[in-house]
């Protein structure tokens, strides 16, 4: 048996993330980036794409690395000293939310953390509403393009 504590990872180990929202167990948003480009984006976290079940297109594609590294600023090590476990918000009020963040590391480990709140409910802490914003944020340009040239193919 292994008595070793679990690794403390640190934001400049990160070599990719996703991030995945779903509002009454129906996917509103599923945001995917890596160090080297590869995104995959769905839904804009909102209750309307989550009724859509699932919202409309799974975009998968590559992108300026750039974008990775932006949303990378919004991370903090204090996030990832958090990784394996849930939160629950006691009697949450509203649509029933579960926010999950996977995160992957340059040592191929991989490490998650998980929110199950209220849409009308205290949600996550500000630093990880934070980053998902962010993550929303930097993709939206690449989604909504993506969106526009299959709608027009």
């Amino acid at each position: 048996m292994d008595n070793q504590p679990p690794k403390l990872y640190k934001v400049s180990d990160v070599t990719g993330f996703s991030v995945s929202l779903s509002i009454n167990e129906k996917r509103a948003l599923y945001v995917l980036l890596d160090a080297h480009g590869s995104i995959n984006r769905q839904g804009d976290g909102t209750i309307d794409s989550a009724a859509d079940n699932p919202p409309p297109g799974l975009f998968i594609g590559v992108t300026d690395p750039s974008v990775f590294h932006s949303v990378l600023t919004h991370l903090t090590d204090d996030i990832l000293e958090f990784l394996g476990r849930v939160f629950r918000v006691p009697n949450p009020v509203g649509a029933q939310c579960k926010l999950a963040l996977l995160f992957h590391f340059n040592d191929d480990a991989s490490g998650g953390l998980e929110f199950h709140y209220g849409a009308e409910s205290q949600g996550p802490p500000q630093d990880i509403a934070d980053f998902v914003t962010a993550a929303v944020r930097e993709t939206d340009s690449w989604y909504e393009l993506f969106k526009e040239s299959v709608r027009k193919s």
